[in-house]
């Protein structure tokens, strides 16, 4: 027989009220079920049950009495029907109800103490009593809780769970039992076994409000977000103006993706309570997932006052701020993010991206590796770390960073995310070099995420790139091909389709390029223009490409082309060519400031300073430029620079000047197809080897002279280049003959020379050379009649006048010779200022 419990009553809190049966989740369970006879053996009349009706009575007086709110009568009955309770069960210890029914009084005065021994004692007696296992486990689960429980009191967690379990497995008598049993579970965190116990609640209470919100939030803790939708929406139809509810269905919403409908939720949370920081946030939120950027951001800041030390607020804030490329004002919230949760790589993986779009590789890099640090198999930090690479210069660690990052994301990502990985890829394969690479990645990124403007955007620029690479290396057609690829992801682009129409220009087709950039309405613009022109020059139309040159907005474009056009156009007017030099000219100077090496400038400027000299081999400044560029001209053109060059340095006199022109003729001729043929297709290759001899005589090589000179004996024909050159040759080659006092092969030489034609010079040195012979006398008339020719004649003039003992016309005759200059000036003035002292001619001594 359990213990008298009226002596306790004085321990039950004087505001019983507080332990009324309206606390809706966690307070005593509320029923009223039909009275249970225990095995059928009491009548009506019987003592057991006249205490039992005392104790019901005295019980509903109680709760009356607290529903008024008079404690100390409530008290008081409380007190009779737990009296009453006991006498039923002194006078029939099998009495089941008396036991539950105490069990129950207890509970609604939280005394779990004194519970548990009368309804163990009364489960002993009737093991299968469903009520009796109610209160029980209601009694051991609120022991276990109690902030002072022991031990003891705690492990009979499960044996409650087991006896509440069995009794909502038995009958539908106790619907509350599922409350009790969800509220356990979602307390435990075993959200599965708990909204399955409250949908069973519901079923029977159907209007029980608090249990549909608890079950909302243990489906949205399972992410079974539209049933937890629908549970808050039935809470709300029954309390519309409920916030929490309101911030729960928007939160939902933000979990199924549906950002309109949780901010317009949202929203009406905050009008409801403008401080509910967690509807703010959300709000928040729902702008930002929606890309609505500017409209996340004042509550993101006003979230942020509230709670500066928020992660989710500042990371976000952030983030929306950078969305708007507000970068210094997301780089301080994103920072302090960063250091709120140094174990989160997206705060330093941002603050990487906004270094690296500002030019702040270092700093970009030391981010993204912090990143790295916590993900370090993370695909966009790998990308981003190789786009920090590529910025440095790094290609090959950046392609393996890229192609790293495109392995690690194909288990995982897709569609547009996955085709910007793919995209910054191929950015990088073209940038090293590596053009089927770049093509692979660029197509795969367009088959994922064509639709996503940024791949669309790259895909045009690596494919625009690829064009150019091709077409600088002669493939027209795959250039073609490529840039044709980049026009189908913007048709309507006037710079996509004027590049094509260059293109077409190119590969030999002005006449589609010029119908291509005529129907472009655009032609204000640059690439507009500049196609107009390449097309007009493809065609020949070399006066309207020069004109159209003439309005290309970049000046370096516009001076090479217009000198190109005029170029050409100077095949049929000569008139042209000095506008084309002037025009070439400033286009090599552009490209010299720019520090480019504009191999087709070169070119074109060699070849018009060619042209401009002709036939003719003055103007050091053109032979300059000519031969500046020869490496940039076809064989056959470079030979024509070199051997203008060669012909300046003979006539300098410049013995090593010469020998280097003519070994890079050589050169040139070799690879030219027309060889030596060149110059002249009479002589051929004999051209080169008188010019060979020449910059023998020069060098003083007279033994090498001579054996070219034996191998050509017969061009004897002094009016053609070839025979002045033998000429040139034989005659110096008699001079330095004189010099060394061979006045027999001196002979050979001057007479081999006469015979090719007959010069002042070489009139001057036979006179010479008969001198020394001793053959004198007609000299004197022959450097006469030279005197005013060859300088050299005027010294001898004056010698052979001494000679002849007319002394004061010796005399004049040297004054002359000193004043006209040249290598014997010197020794004409001494020889004169002699005779003047000597004779006294001219007032002398």
């Amino acid at each position: 027989m359990p213990t008298r419990l009226r002596p306790h009553l004085r321990r039950v809190p004087t505001a019983i009220a507080s332990l009324g049966l309206g606390a809706a989740l966690c307070g005593p369970i509320v029923f009223d079920p039909a009275p249970v006879y225990a095995q059928g053996r009491y009548q009506a009349q019987g003592a057991a049950q006249r205490h039992f009706q005392d104790g019901e009575q005295a019980l509903a007086e109680a709760e009356e009495a607290r529903e008024d709110g008079d404690d100390a009568e409530a008290r008081g009955h409380f007190g009779d029907a737990i009296d009453a309770f006991e006498k039923a069960i002194d006078v029939d210890p099998d009495y089941v109800d008396a036991y539950a029914r105490l069990g129950r009084v207890l509970y609604d005065l939280d005394r779990p103490a004194a519970a548990i021994p009368v309804l163990e004692a009364g489960l002993a007696r009737a093991a299968d009593s469903e009520e009796i296992k109610f209160w029980l486990g209601q009694h051991l689960l609120r022991a276990a809780q109690a902030a002072n429980a022991d031990e003891a009191a705690r492990g009979r967690v499960s044996e409650a769970i087991t006896l509440l379990e069995g009794v909502a497995s038995g009958s539908d008598r106790f619907p509350e039992v599922h409350l009790v049993l969800g509220n356990h579970y979602y307390d435990k965190g075993r959200f599965d076994r708990s909204s399955a116990a409250y949908g069973r609640y519901l079923e029977e209470r159907p209007d029980a409000i608090q249990a549909r919100a608890r079950l909302g939030n243990a489906l949205v803790r399972q992410e079974r977000f539209e049933e937890a939708l629908t549970a808050f929406e039935r809470v709300r139809e029954a309390d519309p103006d409920n916030v929490a509810v309101l911030v729960n269905i928007g939160t939902a919403h933000l979990r199924l993706a549906r950002y309109d409908a949780a901010a317009k939720t949202l929203e009406a949370a905050l009008e409801r309570d403008g401080d509910r920081e967690s509807a703010r946030f959300g709000l928040a939120y729902a702008h930002f997932a929606a890309a609505r950027h500017a409209e996340a951001k004042p509550h993101f800041a006003r979230f942020v006052s509230k709670s500066p030390d928020s992660f989710n607020g500042r990371y976000f804030g952030g983030s929306a701020l950078m969305a708007l490329g507000d970068d210094d004002a997301a780089l301080p919230e994103l920072t302090r993010a960063a250091e709120l949760r140094p174990d989160v790589a997206q705060p330093h993986y941002k603050i990487g991206i906004i270094h690296l779009r500002n030019g702040r590789t270092d700093a970009a890099r030391t981010a993204l590796k912090a990143a790295e640090a916590i993900k370090p198999q993370n695909p966009w930090v790998l990308s981003a770390l190789g786009t920090a690479e590529r910025q440095q210069g790094r290609l090959p660690e950046a392609l393996a960073l890229h192609q790293q990052a495109v392995e690690q994301a194909s288990t995982f990502e897709k569609g547009a995310r996955m085709a910007r990985l793919h995209a910054t890829l191929a950015r990088t394969a073209e940038a090293a070099g590596q053009l089927d690479l770049a093509r692979k990645t660029i197509a795969a990124a367009l088959d994922g995420g064509a639709d996503d403007p940024w791949v669309a955007q790259s895909a045009r620029a690596v494919l625009t790139r690829l064009a150019r690479r091709s077409a600088e290396a002669g493939d027209l057609e795959r250039a073609r091909e490529d840039w044709r690829r980049a026009l189908a992801l913007a048709p309507d682009d006037p710079t996509l389709r004027a590049g094509l129409a260059a293109l077409d220009a190119a590969a030999g087709k002005p006449q589609d390029a010029l119908k291509r950039v005529q129907s472009i309405a655009q032609r204000d613009l640059a690439a507009v223009k500049a196609a107009t022109a390449r097309a007009r020059f493809g065609a020949g139309q070399y006066a309207e490409a020069a004109r159209a040159y003439a309005e290309v907005d970049d000046p370096a474009i516009a001076a090479a082309g217009a000198g190109a056009a005029l170029l050409g156009a100077a095949i049929d007017d000569p008139t042209q060519i000095d506008a084309a030099v002037e025009q070439l000219d400033r286009a090599r100077a552009l490209a010299d400031e720019a520090k480019q090496p504009a191999p087709e400038v070169r070119r074109n400027q060699a070849l018009a300073h060619l042209r401009k000299l002709g036939a003719r081999v003055d103007g050091t400044e053109s032979v300059r430029r000519a031969v500046g560029n020869a490496e940039h001209l076809p064989p056959a053109d470079a030979a024509r620079a070199h051997y203008a060059a060669l012909v300046v340095a003979l006539r300098r006199g410049s013995a090593r000047d010469a020998e280097a022109q003519l070994t890079l003729m050589t050169r040139a001729l070799r690879e030219a197809p027309d060889g030596a043929e060149v110059f002249d297709r009479k002589l051929g290759r004999r051209h080169v080897d008188l010019l060979t001899a020449y910059v023998n005589v020069l060098q003083k090589n007279d033994d090498r002279a001579r054996k070219v000179l034996d191998s050509l004996r017969e061009s004897r024909r002094g009016r053609t280049e070839a025979g002045q050159l033998m000429r040139i040759v034989q005659h110096r080659l008699g001079r330095q003959a004189v010099i060394k006092g061979d006045i027999k092969a001196a002979r050979k030489h001057f007479d081999a020379a006469r015979a090719l034609g007959e010069t002042d010079a070489l009139r001057n040195d036979l006179a010479v050379l008969d001198w020394l012979s001793g053959r004198r006398g007609a000299q004197l008339d022959v450097w006469r009649g030279l005197a005013r020719k060859v300088r050299a004649a005027r010294f001898n003039h004056a010698v052979a006048l001494e000679a002849a003992g007319r002394h004061e016309e010796a005399w004049r005759a040297f004054v002359q010779a000193a004043e006209a200059g040249g290598p014997q000036a010197q020794k004409a003035a001494e020889i004169a200022d002699a005779k003047r002292r000597v004779f006294g001619f001219g007032g002398g001594e």
